[in-house]
């Protein structure tokens, strides 16, 4: 609970005097479709700053926008023998409060690495903390995690590290006790009470969030890094595991993790929430591509130009 004094809000309304009211189409936070909400920034962003970019798909999506800064996750080579080259970069995609907890931790610990979330499948090993991942020879998979270790490496001595969050739901590998970053294989389904017996759908409210984010973040700061920018990814739930309709379901997961970024902004104060959900969301036009999924590149970068020129002008 947050309790507000009767002179505080007095204080708010004059500090928010042209923010107060939810905007019209005549408000000038409202311009060419889209709301731009007034902020408050907590720090500032500048050109010399190294950008770590971390979370969903969306995080890839700023990144790319981020021409000029340095972004170490833009630096990533894959193998040529490795079967998700040509996913490029994409690979660092994490949905989930559990992985991305995970990888925050390993990265300030020195990347410490060993075999686990690889897991056999089919004819070969897959690593189950990538989404999307294919069966393939172990030493590929230890060598990709290798050049991503080399990247997290970078993550504790980063200026500002952006956090998108993405989902609620996290499938949990009951045998090593960690966040996977895609679901078991066709013949977990096929033979649940065996072969799935290993894994469970964890769908995660608000205080395992925070229970999950809140020591990684903690050890991020002592390890260096001295800013985090929270934001919730627009970009819907594509598929859901759990008894709900999807668009339900999505629902509860953005509403959630929206709440979750507030708590922990108002727990730090090196971290900022930046409202990049709510001005795809609101875009009074259709924000989304074809697939009603990910966002319009053009959406994007009004976004995160908007977030650098306010950040710029941060004292």
């Amino acid at each position: 609970m947050i309790r507000i004094s009767t002179a505080e809000t007095n204080q708010n309304r004059k500090a928010n005097k042209g923010s107060v009211k939810y905007p019209d189409v005549q408000d000038a936070r409202f311009h060419d479709g889209m709301i731009f909400p007034g902020l408050k920034p907590g720090f500032s962003i500048s050109k010399s700053d190294k950008v770590f970019t971390l979370g969903s798909c969306f995080a890839r999506n700023i990144e790319r926008q981020l021409g000029g800064y340095d972004v170490p996750t833009t630096n990533y080579v894959p193998e040529e023998n490795d079967p998700l080259k040509g996913r490029g970069n994409t690979v660092f995609n994490e949905y989930n409060a559990g992985t991305i907890a995970q990888r925050i931790t390993a990265a300030t610990a020195g990347g410490v690495q060993d075999d686990t979330g690889i897991i056999a499948e089919g004819t070969g090993v897959s690593d189950f903390y990538i989404t999307g991942s294919v069966p393939t020879e172990i030493e590929i998979v230890r060598k990709r995690r290798a050049l991503m270790r080399d990247i997290y490496a970078h993550l504790p001595s980063s200026d500002l590290l952006i956090v998108t969050l993405g989902m609620v739901e996290a499938w949990f590998d009951l045998e090593t006790q960690t966040y996977l970053n895609r679901a078991p294989g066709p013949e977990c389904f096929r033979d649940p009470e065996n072969k799935g017996a290993r894994f469970e759908l964890r769908i995660l409210n608000h205080d395992e969030c925070l229970e999950l984010l809140t020591p990684a973040f903690e050890k991020a700061f002592a390890a260096g890094l001295k800013r985090i920018m929270l934001t919730v990814s627009p970009v819907p739930l594509q598929r859901t595991f759990g008894a709900d309709d999807a668009v339900i379901a999505n629902s509860y997961s953005k509403a959630t993790l929206r709440s979750v970024a507030t708590s922990l902004a108002k727990s730090f104060e090196t971290i900022d929430y930046f409202p990049s959900y709510e001005m795809v969301t609101l875009f009074a036009g259709n924000p989304f591509i074809e697939d009603n999924v990910h966002v319009k590149p053009e959406i994007v970068a009004r976004v995160t130009k908007y977030m650098l020129e306010v950040y710029g002008k941060a004292e």
